[in-house]
C-alpha cells in the first residue's frame, strides 16, 4: 500500500466525522477550518487536560503508588 492510498483511506474514514457528508464545503476550507480550530482550542485542551491530570492526582493520591 502506498503512502497515497494511506491518505485516501484516512480521508474516507475522518472527513465525514469532521465535517458530515452534506456539507457542500470545499476541501480548502475543510482544512483551513480545521487547522484554525485545531490552532484555536488547542492550548484550552491542554490545560483542561492538565488541570484534570492535577485533579485526579490528588483525588486519588492515597491509593497510588508512591513515586520518588
Amino acid at each position: 500500500m502506498s503512502p497515497l492510498d494511506r491518505v485516501g483511506s484516512i480521508d474516507n474514514v475522518l472527513r465525514p466525522r469532521l465535517v458530515g457528508s452534506d456539507a457542500k464545503m470545499s476541501d480548502r476550507m475543510i482544512m483551513i477550518g480545521t487547522l484554525g480550530g485545531i490552532s484555536l482550542f488547542g492550548p484550552i485542551v491542554a490545560a483542561v487536560f492538565v488541570t484534570l491530570w492535577d485533579v485526579y492526582g490528588r483525588a486519588f493520591a492515597d491509593s497510588l503508588p508512591p513515586t520518588d
